[in-house]
């Protein structure tokens, strides 16, 4: 079957299965995968179609474009990020998203987006209801009030989303920078401290050998010699280090074919040899 009758036979026929191990959509138990991901879920007599899956390439793109075709016009869709704490979360996350866009924007540009979003909020807390205590509730209600004046009622909560982002992604950072201090100390042996903002490779020796973190391995002798020709302030461009050749050299760093080594770690490899 193809992709498009794959989609259009789940929607039809939602409690049946179907799997070949030579197409790259099946789908069994309500479920429609796209590979072994769960791209869309048919529950009593609603479609729900996860955001990320559905965006994860131009493949699962087309794959969601099958579905979307095969839907007829009187069942409900929703569409959002299967992961996010839940699909009301994640249609105010795009709604303060797209706010913060608008807030910086020189013309109305992003409204309809916003609405759109917000409207396929309120369908869902009209259809599944929606606990009246939670800030969820309260901020997509009063967004939904507010269209109108959507920017200067939610400044506040544009400002704190903001700032929780912020927040977000710094811890996000922080934990990928431990995980890369803790990769490099693995490949030197410790003792080497990553810099975020270096965008080079890092260098170790292994007896006669000189490997790189990209996994680049040259013979050693033949790499301190072009070190300390570079070094001594002589021109190294157009030389080879075996199959590569020097494409520029400056004071701070060498680029030897596509790969960059910066001055701090040539010296911490070859200077005190």
């Amino acid at each position: 079957m193809t992709n498009s009758q794959v989609c259009h036979k789940w929607v039809y026929n939602p409690q049946t299965s179907w799997h070949n191990n030579s197409s790259n959509m099946s789908y069994g138990n309500y479920q429609l995968y796209s590979y072994s991901s769960i791209l869309a879920i048919h529950r009593d007599g609603v479609i729900h179609i996860d955001d990320r899956i559905a965006n994860y390439s131009n493949s699962s793109s087309k794959q969601t474009s099958h579905l979307y075709a095969a839907i007829p016009s009187y069942v409900t869709v929703f569409k959002y990020d299967f992961s996010a704490k839940s699909a009301l979360h994640w249609y105010l996350e795009q709604c303060m998203y797209f706010l913060d866009k608008q807030s910086r924007a020189r013309k109305a540009a992003y409204t309809h987006t916003i609405c759109r979003y917000l409207d396929h909020a309120m369908q869902y807390i009209e259809l599944y209801g929606a606990d009246k205590r939670k800030a969820v509730y309260k901020n997509l209600t009063k967004l939904d009030k507010n269209r109108n004046d959507m920017l200067s009622q939610f400044a506040d909560v544009i400002e704190a989303s903001n700032k929780a982002r912020l927040a977000a992604k710094r811890k996000e950072d922080k934990s990928k920078q431990s995980q890369r201090q803790a990769n490099l100390g693995k490949f030197t042996g410790g003792g080497v401290l990553f810099d975020p903002n270096y965008t080079g490779v890092y260098l170790r020796r292994i007896e006669d050998k000189l490997q790189t973190t990209n996994h680049i391995t040259v013979n050693f002798k033949e790499a301190q010699i072009m070190y300390n020709r570079w070094n001594s302030g002589k021109n190294i461009i157009g030389l080879k280090l075996e199959h590569y050749t020097v494409v520029s050299a400056t004071k701070n760093a060498v680029k030897i074919g596509c790969t960059l080594i910066g001055q701090k770690e040539l010296h911490r490899i070859f200077k005190e040899i």
